[in-house]
């Protein structure tokens, strides 16, 4: 008998250290993927956001922003203890890792089973960074991954065992209440909470409690809720704050172009199908037993997570533009359902339990094995191929061209750590159709205004009002491929140039000053490098067929030659 338990024992503890080698491996690619992938656009805007918060200016109240803002006021903080290099956007990713950790510490917690061995628990966190179409997203600056750990953690808090009961509520209702500031959509997939919490008054003293204490859950909505309303009643934001982030999201969202989720849904399946199957096994066991349980037997945990199963689901589907990301909360409830059919399959085949039963097992340890070892190759291929390594070299250029207080224009926020120029720093194709006159008008005037020396040409460059895209042509050459500074072609110029600031400015080439041809403000140009301040100089330039600029001088105090034509390579829309 002694000799069976030992060797139990043993078999337990090498698997145990198996899936824990398994679970590093794949949070070791996860890291990896945080600090090597590329960033996709909407990740600058996001970045951008947040250190705008760390230099104190008020999101919908200063700059244009249509999202709940938790992921960029959780991240601000970062600049507090780095300088204003584009470059530490990789640390901005680094702290996105942490609501990945949170996710994980949920999905282990949802796995953990009384009797069951803790290896077995393991299955939850692996899943979840073994699955494809998740992890991608969650190793972005981006709101929903960040919502899908939070809110993943709001149903884990309910099956903390050792925690009183008042303490799981309050925790439970403080995650949800933050999944909810990270993005509106937490409010749909989070319903079940609010029909668990409906129960809890309705049956109060008939049955126990879904949520432990609904008053203790409350307060831990509270506690998060709170400072939210001090925060926005603080800055003055409530009204900004509801007319972009309610009202004018919601008109958004009804005029968007129509995108199907279909092919979401096929990607999930061709990169996880075995992880759907495996979650479909543990959805229809939890629902088996929950229908036979007692009240006192139930697991509302159990309950909130196959609830949210389909509300996450139904959250997506009625979107009028789901994209990809918007399947994180439900890949997330996938990949615990998936380790805890996984789990039961091993459990029924349990080797102990005949020689026949062996095989199976093993063939379903193979199967997953063989599964797992495909996703790593996959995801070791992405962070191979797909790096942003030239994207940190073109930030590069940013921190070594100007300074942390040189006005930048982009659509997207690339420059990152750089103020920027406009109230709607990023836009994109819908506020470009609405708003296309107003762009074209008040973005020119703000260039001026606001003294910009720089434009980032990115993915979104091509849609812009032309009115608008002439004036940068004429007023802003080409750097690099995917950089414009200020400057002005000369050829036949005898008029007023607009100085966007004060500062250093160069004739290109120097060879053009030579006799005495160009003039600034009638007097000749004698050197190169020229000081102009501020405003309207009139220029005259008298070898108009020769090809000659005045350009800004960078903060390197480095000469450089405007490039005929590049093609922009900085940024893409998705992997």
């Amino acid at each position: 008998m002694s000799v069976t338990v030992d060797r139990q024992r043993i078999l337990r503890g090498l698997g145990l250290v198996a899936l824990a080698l398994v679970t590093a491996h794949f949070a070791a690619i996860a890291v990896d993927l945080a600090l090597h992938k590329v960033f996709t656009i909407d990740e600058f805007q996001y970045a951008h956001a947040s250190w705008a918060i760390g230099r104190g200016q008020v999101p919908y109240r200063d700059f244009f922003e249509p999202h709940f803002p938790l992921v960029y006021q959780s991240l601000a903080p970062t600049w507090f203890f780095v300088d204003d290099d584009p470059r530490n956007i990789v640390l901005l990713r680094g702290g996105m890792l942490a609501y990945l950790g949170l996710g994980l510490c949920a999905a282990f917690t949802l796995c953990v089973r009384r009797g069951r061995p803790l290896a077995l628990a393991l299955l939850g966190p692996i899943f979840l960074l073994a699955c494809k179409p998740f992890v991608v997203f969650a190793t972005e600056i981006r709101h929903d991954p960040a919502a899908a750990s939070l809110f993943l953690a709001a149903i884990a808090a309910l099956s903390l065992r050792r925690a009183p009961a008042w303490g799981r509520a309050a925790l439970s209702g403080a995650f949800l209440a933050l999944a909810c500031w990270a993005t509106q959509k937490a409010f749909f997939y989070g319903l079940p909470f609010a029909a668990a919490l409906l129960a809890d008054v309705v049956n109060r003293g008939r049955r126990p409690p879904m949520l432990g204490d609904p008053r203790a859950f409350l307060g831990g909505v509270a506690l998060v809720v709170a400072p939210i309303a001090l925060w926005l009643s603080v800055t003055e934001a409530w009204g900004e704050w509801w007319r972009w982030c309610v009202t004018w999201a919601a008109e958004y969202q009804s005029r968007y172009t129509e995108l199907g989720w279909m092919e979401h849904v096929d990607a999930i399946l061709r990169e996880s199908w075995w992880m759907v199957v495996a979650a479909a096994i543990g959805a229809v066991a939890i629902l088996r037993r929950e229908a036979r349980a007692t009240p006192e037997e139930a697991s509302p945990a159990d309950q909130l997570l196959v609830a949210g199963l389909f509300t996450s689901f139904l959250s997506v589907s009625v979107q009028q533009a789901p994209w990809g990301y918007a399947f994180a909360p439900f890949i997330a409830i996938v990949a615990v359902l998936a380790a805890r059919g996984v789990a039961l399959v091993v459990e029924a085949v349990a080797p102990d339990r005949g020689f026949g039963r062996v095989w199976v097992a093993a063939t379903l340890g193979l199967g997953i094995a063989l599964a797992l070892a495909r996703s790593s190759a996959g995801l070791r291929e992405l962070a191979d191929k797909r790096t942003n390594k030239y994207q940190l070299s073109v930030l590069g250029q940013v921190h070594r061209l100007t300074a942390p207080e040189d006005v930048f224009y982009d659509n997207s926020g690339s420059y990152v750590s750089r103020p920027h120029a406009y109230f709607f720093f990023e836009t994109w194709n819908d506020i470009r159709r609405h708003e296309g006159r107003r762009l074209s008008e008040e973005v020119p005037a703000a260039l001026r205004d606001r003294g910009v020396v720089a434009v980032f040409e990115d993915a979104r460059a091509d849609d812009l009002p032309k009115k608008l895209k002439s004036y940068i042509e004429v007023n802003f050459q080409r750097y690099s491929a995917d950089l414009r500074l200020w400057g002005r072609r000369l050829e036949g110029l005898h008029g007023v140039a607009q100085i966007p600031r004060d500062g250093r400015y160069f004739i290109e080439p120097a060879e053009a000053i030579e006799g005495g041809m160009i003039t600034i403000d009638g007097k000749i140009v004698r050197t190169p490098i020229v000081e102009l301040t501020r405003g309207e100089h009139r220029i005259t330039n008298r070898r108009p067929s020769e090809s000659t600029y005045l350009l800004w001088l960078p903060r390197d105090g480095a000469r450089w030659r405007p490039l005929a034509k590049g093609r922009p390579r900085f940024s893409i829309h998705f992997l």
